[in-house]
């Protein structure tokens, strides 16, 4: 009972399993169910990936709109009170270079683990691309050897 509840927490056990619910008529209809198994099992992992990406891109973008920002503020700083006061520009630099770390600090391990997630992700889904072929073979074996006897 627990080994098949396992069967079903992971890739290859929903597609074992899948398949054995099925009972195919064919090794036709066995080649498309296995098809649309990995197919469906390929947006699951790749289901998170994509928004993933899109804050990786998007955080160092944020940060680059401080970073304007920063040093708009500060150009507004010595437009009205000239260039005899540090202080007043030290403000605005600061925000332009404290918002461009943030967005690289984020971004920078963010796509890390994008990219580390999307491999891990491929080789999964060659996984599952392998075993479906070896269970159409053996289906195909076994459907062959009945039609001999």
């Amino acid at each position: 009972m627990a080994c098949e509840e396992n069967l079903d927490n992971n890739p290859l056990g929903r597609l074992r399993s899948g398949i054995q619910a099925v009972r195919a008529k064919s090794s036709e209809v066995l080649a498309t169910r296995l098809d649309e198994a990995v197919s469906q099992e390929t947006s699951r992992l790749f289901f998170g990936l994509t928004a993933l990406t899109v804050f990786a891109a998007v955080t160092p973008l944020m940060g680059l709109l401080g970073t304007v920002i920063g040093m708009i503020e500060t150009f507004q700083s010595i437009s009205l009170f000239g260039t005899g006061d540090p202080k007043l520009m030290a403000g605005g630099i600061s925000y332009a270079l404290v918002t461009t770390q943030l967005g690289l600090a984020v971004a920078i391990p963010l796509l890390l683990l994008q990219s580390l997630l999307h491999a891990q992700a491929n080789r999964i889904v060659e996984i599952l691309d392998q075993q479906s072929a070896r269970l159409y073979e053996q289906y195909d074996q076994y459907d062959q050897t009945l039609l001999e006897h």
